[in-house]
């Protein structure tokens, strides 16, 4: 039955860039590597004055499931906010342009969103100052969460550093 409802799911991946062409061909390469395909990947820039806007344009010209959006500048807040207008997805997550992910991760968040009945979950990430992918092959460690207990741990899964979440559109929607 997830399996079921797993091919019928779409995730927005929104990625807010601002002069990230150093690291963002990894960054969008680890999307690209995720097991999970039934995706689109919104890369927002963001007035970037070096190359990512033509960096995030020859991706979007080799797949069929990446947007690019280009406007002035308007933060991090401003771009997520773009790349939510647009979005499709039941699902929604957001990356930093200087960000990889392990290849299954969003395959196993997504099925525990499904199984569970989650409206939001959250991974916790490492930091590191390589770009290897295949060292990110380590199981994700999973916080699941629902609106009931969302605001009463919310502000204390948010002092830890590094994680990554990944919210049901309609949730993301009522909160902004």
């Amino acid at each position: 039955m997830v399996e079921e409802k797993m091919k019928q799911i779409t995730l927005s991946v929104i990625i807010p860039v601002y002069n990230g062409e150093q690291y963002l061909n990894y960054s969008i390469q680890s999307v690209l590597n995720q097991t999970y395909k039934d995706y689109e990947l919104i890369l927002v820039d963001d007035g970037s004055t070096d190359h990512s806007l033509e960096i995030c344009e020859k991706y979007q010209s080799k797949d069929k499931r990446i947007r690019v959006i280009s406007q002035e500048n308007k933060g991090i807040s401003g771009a997520r906010n773009a790349g939510i207008d647009i979005a499709t997805g039941e699902y929604i997550t957001f990356m930093d342009s200087d960000d990889v992910i392990q290849f299954k991760m969003y395959e196993i968040m997504l099925n525990h969103m499904v199984s569970d009945g989650l409206d939001l979950i959250m991974c916790g990430a490492v930091r590191t100052e390589n770009y290897h992918l295949e060292e990110l092959e380590k199981d994700c460690e999973v916080c699941c969460l629902t609106k009931k207990i969302y605001m009463k741990e919310c502000f204390q899964t948010l002092k830890q550093t590094g994680s990554i979440w990944l919210y049901g559109i309609k949730f993301i929607k009522q909160i902004l």
